[in-house]
């Protein structure tokens, strides 16, 4: 059964961004990697009432493999980012990291 979702379309210019990827079937997996990223901003002082944070799946479930579908969660790039050092090592690699939003 698909719910329907109240969608809000908007044009955003390309942004640098800092990301988590989960690549797996959708569902409460995304919600609990959304909540990681929440605690590690907040931990670093990134976090505030006006943070913010987008939530991307990038596949259609109808058309991709349940173990292929991508969830992005991200946030633009901060001066305060690039200077800590504790940054997770699964914001280094090459599922994760800092890299170009394009333009939507």
């Amino acid at each position: 059964m698909i719910l329907p979702i109240k969608t809000h379309l908007e044009t955003i210019p390309p942004v640098d961004v800092f990301y988590l990827r989960r690549t797996g079937c959708y569902g409460k997996e995304n919600t609990l990697l959304m909540k990681r990223f929440q605690k590690w901003m907040k931990t670093h002082q990134l976090y505030s009432s006006d943070a913010v944070i987008l939530a991307l799946a990038l596949d259609n479930p109808e058309t991709t493999p349940p173990d292929s579908c991508r969830y992005d969660i991200c946030s633009p790039l901060c001066r305060e980012f690039l200077c800590l050092e504790d940054i997770p090592s699964d914001m280094k690699n090459p599922t994760a990291g800092w890299r170009k939003l394009p333009c939507f």
